[in-house]
């Protein structure tokens, strides 16, 4: 290729412009500075006058020698809209405002100051604010991230803790939209314990019952009399499941009645009824296994024994044990149990009210909690959006500084072409 035809090309590193300026003698070393530093302040000094619309161009860090050139652009522009005269016939401005800025455009265009300031910037922006913003908003991301995590974890947790307040609230059986009101009613659910000692002595008393309670004494007292003939069987009868004869004996509202001598509802009876009623489970349960493995010969053995030992089977024998494992599942109910529990003890009924007030006030915790981490987590996205919205002008902004300092310095160097390289060209 002829050498008339080859196209120079001035390569300067983003972050070295200044330097490089400064090594061909476009710049004086150590002064542009303080020329900066003093235009920036006639600046600031010259906005004052300036009109609302324009004024927040050069406020601040705002003004540079590009805002200058447009604040004098929209100066001009104001003055001929309004049909006054610019220029006088001289080149020179009329107005005053229009004076000053311009002296401080010429200021920046000595000694190439303005080349100084833009290089300065577009390194500034490569080396620190660009690479500040990009960290912000990575660590934004990162901080968001666990926020969502903690808020989903907290409203998960609350969710536990209201499921379980629901479902201790319908086990006690109160109204689960009225915590503030818990004990009292707690201590209004008793009313119920009569209802459930009703189904207990209903069960019990039972006909099936009654009759495996007299197969029991009847082959209890058979049994022995074949064995021990002089036994006393009208004392072994007696003797036999003593509790679930009384229940017998007794009255459904002297049972039922919570407070009475003989009620249900004391601790006691109740044990002593149950375990009559397990002993004559165990019986029958014996008995069903026995008329399973022996049924062939059950019949001779028995042939002299009392009518109700002698027609038992495998299918009167279930239906008993069926009616006794009601019985006594009434006897063990939970529910009844801790409505006794209720009725006696004020100790009881607190520690329940604080099981649920704890429910309560932990799902409200959680709660708040949540509410707060999405406080943050709104405050730390709206942070990280200005951060984007940031990094999105900054990277415009110094790419169009690169453009502008490229052709600036074409200029400077008899128009070659100039390749501002590094990490600018990855923007």
């Amino acid at each position: 290729m002829p050498a008339e035809d080859v196209v120079e090309i001035l390569d300067i590193y983003c972050d070295k412009i200044v330097e490089w300026l400064e090594s061909r003698g476009k710049l004086k070393r150590g002064k542009w500075l303080d020329e900066i530093t003093a235009i920036k302040a006639q600046c600031k000094a010259a906005s004052q006058t300036l009109p609302p619309t324009i004024k927040p161009l050069v406020q601040g860090a705002g003004a540079t020698y590009f805002t200058v050139v447009e604040v004098l652009e929209l100066l001009e522009k104001a003055k001929k809209e309004k049909g006054e005269s610019v220029k006088n016939m001289f080149g020179s401005y009329n107005d005053a405002s229009l004076k000053v800025w311009d002296g401080i455009l010429k200021r920046y265009r000595q000694d190439n100051v303005y080349l100084a300031e833009a290089g300065r910037q577009v390194a500034r922006n490569i080396r620190n604010e660009i690479p500040a913003l990009k960290k912000t908003i990575e660590q934004a991301n990162v901080q968001m991230k666990e926020l969502r995590r903690k808020v989903s974890e907290y409203e998960v947790t609350a969710k536990k803790h209201l499921e379980k307040y629901t479902k201790e609230c319908l086990a006690l059986g109160i109204d689960t939209s009225k915590p503030d009101d818990n004990k009292s009613q707690v201590e209004r659910s008793v009313s119920e314990l009569p209802k459930y000692l009703a189904a207990l002595h209903s069960a019990t008393v039972a006909e099936e019952v009654a009759e495996a309670a007299d197969f029991y004494s009847d082959f209890v007292v058979y049994t022995l009399s074949k064995s021990k003939p002089d036994s006393d069987t009208d004392n072994v009868r007696l003797r036999l499941l003593p509790c679930l004869k009384k229940m017998r004996a007794a009255g459904a509202e002297e049972l039922c009645q919570p407070g009475h001598a003989h009620s249900l509802d004391k601790g006691e009876i109740r044990h002593s009824l149950l375990t009559d009623l397990c002993e004559l489970s165990s019986f029958l349960t014996q008995r069903a296994k026995e008329l399973k493995d022996s049924q062939a010969v059950a019949g001779s053995l028995f042939a002299a024994a009392p009518p109700l030992v002698r027609r038992h089977d495998i299918q009167r024998v279930a239906t008993y044990q069926k009616a006794l494992n009601t019985a006594i599942g009434a006897a063990k109910d939970s529910r009844l149990q801790q409505l006794v529990m209720i009725r006696k003890s004020p100790g009881y009924v607190s520690r329940l009210v604080r099981q649920l007030d704890s429910c309560v006030k932990s799902q409200q915790r959680c709660l708040q909690l949540a509410k707060d981490t999405q406080g943050r987590l709104d405050e730390l996205l709206t942070s990280q959006q200005a951060a984007a919205s940031n990094l999105t002008k900054a990277v415009a902004g110094t790419k169009t500084l690169r453009a502008r300092l490229e052709e600036a310095i074409s200029k400077e160097f008899g128009g070659k072409k100039v390749n501002i390289m590094g990490d600018i060209t990855s923007l």
